[in-house]
């Protein structure tokens, strides 16, 4: 699912800025660990990104060596190894024949779960911002400003670009590619199965290609946690905006919405998805207040406990969120979390960050 940002829904105050350490334009893998290191190192980061949620794309990674001794070595190694499918053999092929058999603990998963498990060990939950950059300068003090397309900025010491492919924003500031290779890479994937009753005679293989000058590299074939039918990412994006489209026209009809996050899936991690609840009501039509009520008032109300909980008022259970911006103006700052009051007990931001890298451990 997706929650592109849609500047017309934003709120009319003025805007609102933010100071950082480092600002990370865009939420993909890279990013969203970028964002989980540096915060759990104590620095304040703002992590950009038009969606709330990445969306399911037909397209896996297969983590190994290297990569698996430095995530392990940034603690991030084992929330992605409990997704994923584990295995330490490969058999090389070249030719059609057996050239070798690598050792070594190797692991499959998707993309979007990987990033929606790096977005997790964000230490900040606040660090992660939905929306989308518009524009970046240099200011006078050495400092680079963000624009952003809801009207707030970003002030940030040192700015990330990690946008993968997407080049507007890095050609608008004067960065070029350069050619090291002129042929042009193609890759392609399939999800393959054996029949009933059966099982593959391999863990997993790489096949390389037979001559340097065809310009096949290789096929790798490694076990997944599940399968991944073809087309799901045009197919899963095409139903999200019919269920989206839905929302909208229950909500204007005056049916009753109510948030659900479906936590702890994979790409609804506890908290998080509750903020991308939010965030993809208010895409759907819903004005924040609405979204803020289908979260709190009317779940109480739905399961008769309105007397006790949904709002805030003398006599009530005190559980409630304390943010540092007007969310009502915004969805988008409900995620500016100051503090929270849970079973009557006040927990500040350090106390936040400190339960958020426990769980993570």
């Amino acid at each position: 699912m997706t929650a592109d940002v849609s500047p017309a829904g934003r709120g009319a105050e003025s805007p609102e800025n933010t100071v950082v350490d480092v600002a990370i334009v865009g939420g993909g893998l890279s990013g969203s660990l970028a964002a989980a290191v540096l915060t759990r190192a104590g620095y304040k980061i703002a992590l950009i990104d038009k969606r709330a949620v990445y969306p399911d794309e037909f397209r896996v990674e297969k983590l190994g060596g290297g990569q698996v001794e430095i995530l392990k070595r940034l603690g991030l190694l084992e929330p992605l190894a409990r997704r994923a499918s584990a295995f330490d053999t490969t058999l090389n092929i070249r030719e059609g024949k057996l050239v070798d058999v690598s050792r070594g603990v190797n692991y499959g998963l998707p993309y979007a779960p990987m990033v929606a498990i790096a977005r997790s060990q964000i230490a900040d939950p606040a660090a992660f911002i939905v929306d989308q950059v518009q524009s970046i300068a240099t200011t006078s003090r050495h400092l680079q400003r963000i624009t952003l397309a809801s009207g707030n900025e970003i002030v940030a010491r040192l700015v990330i670009l990690a946008t993968g492919m997407a080049g507007a924003l890095s050609h608008s500031l004067g960065i070029a590619r350069r050619v090291l290779v002129s042929r042009h890479s193609l890759a392609f994937g399939f999800t393959i199965a054996p029949e009933q009753g059966t099982s593959f005679d391999f863990p997993a293989l790489t096949c390389y290609g037979e001559r340097t000058v065809d310009g096949i590299d290789y096929l790798s074939i490694f076990p997944m946690p599940e399968g991944i039918p073809a087309g799901a990412d045009s197919v899963g994006r095409a139903l999200f905006e019919k269920r989206l489209e839905l929302v909208g026209l229950l909500h204007r009809a005056g049916v009753g919405i109510l948030a659900g996050t479906d936590a702890p899936l994979r790409n609804s991690p506890p908290g998080f998805g509750l903020h991308a609840e939010l965030a993809l009501l208010v895409r759907a039509g819903m004005s924040p207040f609405a979204a803020l009520r289908a979260a709190t008032l009317l779940p109480a109300r739905y399961f008769g406990i309105a007397d006790s909980l949904g709002t805030i008022a003398a006599g009530m259970v005190a559980d409630l969120v304390l943010v540092g911006a007007n969310p009502l103006a915004d969805i988008g700052n409900a995620r500016q979390i100051e503090g929270v009051v849970a079973n009557g007990r006040w927990l500040d931001v350090a106390d936040l960050r400190e339960l958020v890298a426990r769980a993570s451990r």
